[in-house]
């Protein structure tokens, strides 16, 4: 498949000359597929995240407990006729607070792999999509650093307008797109005039 880039921008001028083999080249990814790349990625993140959990159940340990009447029910005096000195089991949860490492784990999921060969998160290559810089290149680990961060602490939490730009902008970007200076590009077929695809 032909690298080339949409018409009218970066370094190849005779960019939707379509090749001899093959006559793909990249266009600006919109916002329904983009839309349909997030819900692909978020129900893989979901699915890790579930996995991740059930590997991670609470801990359970019986402690027994000793003395007098419990002091929630101290008030109401409901136990006083067990008397005093008596055991009574209690068992014990301990629930496991990994948010902060789901939410690293999500961020890495998108740094690492759009600025892998993939180019992309497994959602977005699933539907043709990858991510690079203005120029149709492969983007670095610092820029897939800046989008995303961008993405979610800015263009998502905020009304969601940063993501409803990629709607309105000829380049189809969206605020995180802009200030990290990235495209998201598809593979499109170019119908030729001669009847074939």
């Amino acid at each position: 498949m032909s690298d080339r880039i949409p018409p009218g921008w970066g370094n190849d001028n005779n960019s939707f000359v379509p090749p001899s083999g093959d006559s793909r080249v990249l266009a600006y990814g919109g916002f329904w597929i983009r839309t349909a790349a997030a819900l692909l990625d978020s129900f893989i993140l979901s699915v890790t995240s579930l996995l991740s959990g059930i590997f991670t159940l609470p801990t359970v340990h019986i402690e027994h407990w000793q003395g007098d009447t419990p002091s929630y029910q101290v008030a109401y005096r409901s136990t006083d006729f067990i008397g005093q000195g008596f055991s009574w089991p209690m068992p014990q949860f301990e629930v496991h607070d990994y948010g902060q490492y789901l939410l690293l784990f999500q961020l890495l999921y998108f740094i690492v792999l759009e600025a892998s060969p993939l180019r992309g998160t497994l959602g977005k290559r699933v539907l043709g999509l990858r991510v690079s810089d203005m120029e149709g290149q492969r983007i670095s680990l610092l820029r897939s650093l800046i989008r995303t961060l961008v993405k979610t602490f800015i263009s998502f939490p905020m009304l969601m307008i940063g993501v409803l730009m990629v709607a309105f902008t000829p380049r189809k970007q969206g605020l995180h797109d802009m200030v990290a200076g990235t495209l998201v590009l598809r593979s499109e077929r170019v119908a030729r005039l001669d009847g074939q695809s």
